[in-house]
């Protein structure tokens, strides 16, 4: 096997183990901007467990692949997991049944 190939052998490896390892439990959508563990996002974004959303200006909607719906206000931050939301500041707003919301 050549140097190059083993390389991109490498590489894919890596992707897949990397990919594996933060598994998408949901989307964040907004009319502008917020932060999703700590990096600016535009529009929206794959959310994956434990991420922390930080919204600014403009509130951001959430649906977790359970199919429940949560809203964060403007000036809000929280962590959001498949089982639970862990607000950590601001308001937040959830539609569905057995999630649990921990203010705090």
């Amino acid at each position: 096997m050549t140097r190059s190939a083993f390389v991109v052998l490498l590489t894919i490896c890596v992707c897949c183990v990397v990919t594996a390892a933060t598994p998408t439990i949901g989307v964040a959508m907004t009319d502008g901007h917020f932060l999703v563990d700590h990096s600016r996002v535009v529009g929206n974004a794959n959310i994956s467990e434990g991420a922390v959303i930080e919204t600014e200006k403009a509130r951001s909607d959430l649906s977790v692949t359970n199919g429940l719906k949560m809203r964060l206000g403007a000036e809000s931050r929280g962590q959001v997991f498949s089982n639970r939301l862990v607000l950590q500041q601001g308001v937040g707003e959830v539609s569905g049944s057995n999630y649990l919301v921990k203010a705090g």
